[in-house]
């Protein structure tokens, strides 16, 4: 399998145009057209990573953090990055990184976490506002539902957690073929009225060539008449941070007990307990203090993020309950999603997740 055919699925599960502007997310490493043999999910490049992939004959590794984050100006083994990427050479071994295209998306990392915890009602704690898109397009009456079909399958049609959403409308078109073409219906240079159907779908704008080449071989017409029309409707799937609600409130002790249960996680760091039972709670792994502005707006119980520093604790200490279990802690099951997706599209291919390991160590 070509190294681009992974990368593009990887890019249709977590789009690049998500990945913030500080960032450097997608293929870091090694020619599109490689052969790949097999493939290690990990949450970073780190020399145990690299002897695992060695290990299984795996000659591409994803991970959550890229490994080349800042320019590299040389590589003269001086540093961990400037000597694994020497090493990825040496081995031939391309790399990927998903950091915030994946942490953009409802159901990656955050979204896991939250299912773990046994979170419901998962919504987009800072929900992006571009990105989307609206086609409209013209066909007769009997083509509409293979039409719709086909742009359904290439991803068309996805509001929040339903699919398939689509709107269609009667008319009447009209059209005058030219000398030289081949009219599905009508004469040549005769105007033609056809009783059609105008169909409605949304789409993100990644998607739009893969959709567009979708409705181009379903449509019966030599020209095919379509609008894209550009969206400020909030993106349902796609922004920062996850919010959820437990079906049973628990009080603040038996959730941070949870907590440090499923995050394998006791040391954890947080402010005054309230003085309520716990039940709408919102997550960011990583460093999420940015959206605290966010948690406070959205009346949650308690935030879950890492990094957080000493003020903020302080800051808020009446205000938000904050919960911090580690940057690696909160978003260690990046790798797992990854690797889950991979395995679901490469069913007869080697699709390895690395053994789970922090940087960080507590007494």
């Amino acid at each position: 399998m070509k190294l681009a055919d992974i990368c593009d699925v990887l890019a249709d599960f977590a789009p690049l145009r998500l990945q913030e502007n500080y960032d450097n997310a997608g293929l870091l490493l090694g020619p599109p057209d490689r052969d790949i043999r097999g493939i290690i999910c990990a949450h970073d490049c780190t020399e145990e990573v690299l002897q695992e992939a060695l290990s299984l004959g795996a000659n591409l590794i994803i991970v959550h953090h890229p490994l080349i984050f800042k320019p590299l100006k040389k590589i003269t083994s001086s540093n961990h990055v400037e000597r694994m990427v020497e090493k990825l050479i040496e081995h031939k071994i391309a790399l990927y990184s998903t950091h915030t295209t994946l942490d953009n998306c409802l159901y990656g990392g955050n979204g896991r976490t939250a299912e773990k915890l046994g979170l419901k009602g998962l919504s987009i704690l800072r929900k992006q506002s571009e990105g989307l898109l609206k086609l409209h397009t013209y066909c007769p009456q009997a083509n509409s539902e293979s039409i719709l079909n086909a742009l359904f399958e290439a991803g068309a049609g996805h509001i929040g957690d339903y699919s398939e959403c689509s709107f269609k409308a009667p008319g009447n078109g009209s059209f005058r073929a030219g000398v030289g073409t081949t009219p599905h219906v009508g004469e040549i240079d005769r105007r033609h009225h056809e009783d059609e159907d105008k169909l409605e779908v949304i789409l993100e704008k990644h998607q739009q060539s893969k959709i567009l080449k979708a409705l181009f071989k379903a449509h019966p017409y030599e020209e095919v008449a379509y609008d894209l029309v550009e969206l400020e409707n909030e993106n349902l799937l796609r922004g920062s941070g996850i919010v959820g609600e437990f079906e049973n409130p628990m009080s603040p002790d038996a959730f941070l007990q949870l907590v440090a249960d499923v995050l394998r996680q006791p040391n954890l760091r947080f402010n005054a307990k309230p003085n309520k039972n716990i039940q709408k709670v919102a997550i960011c792994g990583g460093s999420g203090d940015f959206l605290t502005p966010d948690a406070l707006a959205s009346s949650v119980d308690v935030f879950i993020t890492g990094d957080i520093d000493y003020h903020r604790f302080l800051d808020l200490n009446d205000e938000l309950f904050l919960v911090d279990p580690g940057h690696y802690e909160s978003e260690q099951f990046v790798a797992e999603v990854i690797h889950e997706h991979l395995s679901q599209k490469f069913a007869n291919f080697a699709v390895h997740l690395a053994s789970p390991g922090s940087p960080v160590q507590y007494l």
